[in-house]
């Protein structure tokens, strides 16, 4: 049996509601990654892996806290490629078709990219839509 990240498919609560401590270390691992990827340090979002956002929303990281803190982490997401690791990093810790991995991996981290470049137009133009939404209101008025 593989016991590389055992701590996804173990207990995440004690019976007094508080996460077990394994699960709580893994919790902080996966978010020192995840928080340390450039698409993070510059947006402060990532993919969020619980198992109802399943690596498809790109949310702010405290949500993402919140979200695995709550419902916890895909079991199965042990390499974690969304968020910056690659396969070679933990050879023989998962199965499943690496190249298909990979590739992917490259192809989110260009969705995050364009996700990113919209952001970054809008948060550039937001004042110029006041601008026009202020002038538009007066002279309604």
């Amino acid at each position: 049996m593989n016991n590389f990240r055992a701590w996804l498919d173990g207990e995440r609560f004690h019976s007094n509601g508080m996460l077990t401590r394994d699960y709580a270390a893994g919790l902080t691992e996966f978010m020192h990654v995840a928080m340390n990827q450039e698409s993070c340090l510059r947006s402060g979002m990532m993919f969020c892996p619980c198992p109802c956002c399943n690596n498809k929303k790109f949310i702010d990281k405290d949500l993402v806290w919140g979200h695995i803190y709550r419902d916890g982490i895909m079991s199965s997401y042990k390499i974690w490629f969304y968020h910056g690791e690659k396969d070679a990093y933990h050879v023989g810790s998962s199965s499943g078709n690496a190249p298909e991995r990979v590739e992917e991996s490259i192809i989110r981290e260009e969705e995050v990219e364009t996700v990113q470049m919209v952001h970054d137009a809008y948060r550039e133009n937001m004042n110029s839509f006041v601008e026009h939404e202020n002038t538009i209101i007066s002279l309604q008025n």
